[in-house]
């Protein structure tokens, strides 16, 4: 999955590509955080007067292709930052 992020932008939200193959971790981990923040925020804002950027079912591929990034990052701070109840 990871050449997807790499060869390809996110054109709802404009998320730029992320390469996650890189030996720079901090870049890394900034990149994929912007990607994140751009397609959440293609979701949930809509500025008024304007098209939403993100169109249901018009880009179902896109989005269906950015969940499990978005999963894998939620998982992580999870796993590291999570306390038993």
């Amino acid at each position: 999955m990871a050449p997807y992020y790499a060869d390809n932008d996110v054109p709802f939200a404009g998320a730029r590509k992320v390469n996650l193959r890189t030996d720079d971790e901090e870049a890394a981990r900034a990149a994929i955080a912007k990607r994140i923040y751009k397609v959440r925020n293609a979701l949930v804002h809509a500025k008024e007067g304007e098209l939403p950027k993100y169109a249901p079912f018009a880009h179902a591929e896109e989005i269906s292709r950015e969940i499990p990034l978005i999963r894998f990052a939620a998982e992580q701070i999870v796993i590291k930052n999570g306390k038993a109840l």
